[in-house]
């Protein structure tokens, strides 16, 4: 699993506890974006 997967895992996990629904969901269009690179 390469270290950017992990940062983007631990980041959304981060905002989801902190209950950031809108950064959330950008940070999982970003996690789209990265995944089809």
């Amino acid at each position: 699993m390469p270290l950017a997967m992990i940062t983007l895992v631990m980041s959304f996990c981060k905002l989801i506890n902190s209950n950031h629904r809108a950064m959330a969901v950008n940070l999982r269009s970003q996690f789209i974006s990265y995944s089809t690179l």
